[in-house]
């Protein structure tokens, strides 16, 4: 296949190129930061241009592009989304219906919620790693120094100003509530229920402090975007914040975040770490490291417990619903349930070393043989193959 590969940042590109090629498709790849996601002419000119000069069989991105979606649409040229982000708001847009379109999302419950709509664009899929390049990850004495610890945490904090910090002045009996079910829903996994206990007198509060936008061809609820992207991201602050301090009373923590944070002082800050060269060393040379989802993730398994696990690292996560279908718990990750249970599980595998280690094989083994890139394309491209034979989503007619 011929394939145009739209870029608009470094985090995976280089991954999906390399997996496209060795798989023998001609990859041809076009790279603009969009000014905007629901119009966006330059884009628009763009793509038109490369579609109307050479003849591609797909065109491919990480998350979705209704500039992309929209334009395929015109040309009948299939676009494959592969969703990184849940939620994803570009996604509520009536772009979603083009059928030319192959959303593929990692989350099962937003792929259901989307389902239940009507829509046929959506695909439940798994995200994944490229074992080929974690394969060739070679470890030195400096690394060893650098990298090697007891606990670390690759992630953020949301510790700069977000969304929720604009509702300050909200009336007291809003403030109270809303940090209530947020303290609430801390204590909570896999089950999301911000979204369901908003009442309206709450909701009124909220949009009475705070200006929104989104656009105007938004077709998704203004209550699950002030659940996922405003209250959801808190409840991820007070949630890592906590998790982090309550584990540094007892070990050594480091965390690995390019923002910068002045708090937590009992953990150390090492800064960031470049996804593709430092980031799977950190992981390979950590006895635990921790994955505390973001809460907008309501089911899905997260890219980094895939990172942990493929570039051979010893995973230890909170529980999410759909790990116990892809991975063995207690035999390839490790999932803790409450705070006291995370405490207990990091003596335990701190101290029990070949235990640790045989459970990182395994799920490495895991992880590189079932669910890297090449497998996800090929289930992708499949999809797209069996979709059109059916008579759906014919393209080049």
């Amino acid at each position: 296949m011929k394939i145009l590969l739209f870029k608009y940042t470094t985090l995976g590109y280089k991954d999906l190129y390399q997996s496209l090629v060795g798989m023998g498709h001609e990859v041809v790849y076009v790279e603009y930061v969009p000014k905007s996601y629901e119009e966006d002419p330059y884009m628009e000119d763009l793509l038109m241009g490369r579609l109307s000069a050479e003849s591609f069989d797909a065109v491919i991105s990480f998350n979705y592009f209704q500039v992309i979606s929209k334009v395929c649409f015109c040309y009948r040229i299939s676009y494959i989304a592969w969703v990184w982000d849940s939620p994803l708001l570009t996604l509520y847009s009536p772009t979603i219906y083009n059928d030319t379109n192959y959303i593929f999302i990692f989350d099962k419950i937003l792929y259901r919620s989307f389902k239940k709509q009507g829509i046929n664009t959506v695909f439940h899929l798994p995200l994944a790693v490229n074992h080929k390049r974690l394969e060739q990850m070679k470890i030195d004495d400096w690394d060893l120094e650098k990298y090697t610890a007891d606990i670390s945490f690759v992630g953020r904090l949301y510790m700069k100003k977000i969304s929720y910090d604009s509702m300050a002045t909200l009336p007291d009996y809003c403030k109270g509530y809303i940090e209530a079910i947020m303290q609430a829903q801390t204590k909570i996994h896999g089950y999301n229920f911000l979204e369901e206990v908003l009442t309206e007198e709450v909701m009124k509060g909220i949009c009475s402090r705070t200006e929104f936008y989104l656009g105007e061809k938004f077709t998704g609820s203004l209550r699950k975007v002030i659940a996922d992207m405003f209250l959801g991201t808190k409840v991820t602050q007070l949630e890592r914040t906590e998790t982090l301090r309550n584990l540094a009373f007892h070990h050594v923590i480091n965390l690995y975040t390019d923002e910068s944070i002045d708090i937590l002082p009992e953990v150390n800050h090492m800064g960031g770490v470049d996804y593709y060269d430092e980031m799977p060393k950190v992981f390979r040379l950590s006895k635990i490291n921790l994955n505390i989802t973001h809460r907008t993730i309501q089911s899905g398994i997260p890219l980094r417990i895939f990172d942990i696990m493929g570039a051979g690292g010893f995973v230890l996560t909170n529980y999410q619903p759909e790990i116990s279908e892809l991975f063995s718990e207690g035999e390839e990750l490790v999932v803790y349930y409450d705070t006291e249970d995370l405490l207990r599980k990091v003596e335990y595998y701190l101290i029990h070393e070949e235990e640790r280690r045989k459970i990182a094989e395994a799920g490495c083994n895991k992880v590189r043989t079932f669910h890297n890139y090449e497998v996800r394309l090929n289930q992708m491209l499949q999809i797209v193959q069996e979709r059109q034979q059916a008579g759906e989503g014919d393209v080049n007619q």
